[in-house]
């Protein structure tokens, strides 16, 4: 976790463990102030002594934060918090949660800050709270259980977006037990291998439209029939993503390809290229997107042409 800070929060994480001791939003050390036992330094306000205020760990274990300067808490915490993280003496966590948040004058299984089973939580909440194990079902935008709804058959679970999210781009997790691909921002998505067919950007499936041969499944556009324009491959294979959407190509280019990734007439590639781009006349070593001995493509630009 350190080693993701940036070079300030390192600093201070290194003079903070030698020293020890409560600090407030100044950085500076406050004088007759005791953390809580679980931490070996905490911040950064004015009384930074309850569990959730811990810098470093009294234990040597990293910080689990809460809060956007990373504090949070060390090891195991157990029941209830209100939003401002103070105990809750009368409250019981759904049984998949260890410690919870109550929010919303209620507690279900999205509110977990840890779980029982001493699995890492599913995030939901920008507090970081969220749900545990394995959902089945559909649950609504306000993550509550939908009655009287089945989700797709490709899902396990799924939301969030309305009443009744049984499309197969609305999967929370996969029947199969396979990582969800997600598209939307509440990081439902569909999962792998259910797709086919030709979908438009709101993830509606397109009747008279023919993907290209390469792809299983194609997207996110009006009529997405080219061959840059795969979710899926139909050898079963990943797409190469070239678009922010993830759409790509599923492998087997040849030649020259423009920034439309269209095909470019009269175009010949370095030698050690087998397909390359994408401008107007990409024939230098570094443009290769795919390599004429099958090998990998050393990336130079940001859009993954490179050498060979």
């Amino acid at each position: 976790m350190i080693r993701n800070l940036n070079l300030l929060h390192q600093l201070l994480l290194y003079i903070l463990s030698v020293n020890g001791g409560c600090f407030n939003e100044k950085y500076e050390m406050i004088q007759g102030c005791t953390c809580h036992t679980s931490c070996e330094s905490c911040g950064y306000n004015e009384d930074p002594v309850k569990e959730f205020d811990c810098i470093l760990c009294a234990d040597g274990s990293d910080v689990k934060p809460v809060y956007k300067d990373w504090t949070g808490y060390c090891g195991d915490i157990k029941g209830c918090y209100d939003e401002d993280y103070v105990n809750l003496p009368y409250c019981t966590c759904h049984s998949s949660c260890e410690s919870c948040r109550y929010k919303n004058s209620q507690i279900n299984e999205f509110d977990c800050i840890s779980c029982s089973d001493g699995s890492d939580v599913n995030p939901v909440y920008k507090d970081g709270s969220g749900h545990c194990g394995n959902l089945k079902g559909c649950y609504n935008d306000e993550y509550m259980k939908v009655s009287n709804c089945t989700c797709h058959s490709s899902c396990e679970a799924c939301g969030y977006t309305s009443d009744n999210p049984i499309e197969e781009f609305n999967c929370i997790s996969c029947a199969d037990g396979s990582s969800v691909n997600s598209v939307n921002k509440d990081g439902t998505g569909h999962c792998s291998g259910s797709l086919k067919g030709c979908y438009n950007e709101d993830y509606v499936k397109l009747s008279n439209c023919t993907c290209h041969s390469s792809c299983e499944a194609c997207g996110y556009n009006d009529y997405p029939a080219k061959e840059f324009d795969c979710l899926s491959c139909a050898d079963g294979s990943n797409a190469n993503p070239v678009h922010k959407d993830g759409t790509g190509h599923c492998g087997n280019l040849k030649g020259c390809y423009n920034t439309d990734h269209v095909t470019l007439a009269n175009c010949t590639c370095h030698s050690s290229c087998e397909a390359c781009g994408y401008y107007d006349y990409p024939i230098g070593k570094n443009d290769c997107i795919s390599c004429a001995d099958g090998s990998t493509v050393n990336p130079k630009y940001k859009d993954g042409t490179g050498s060979c």
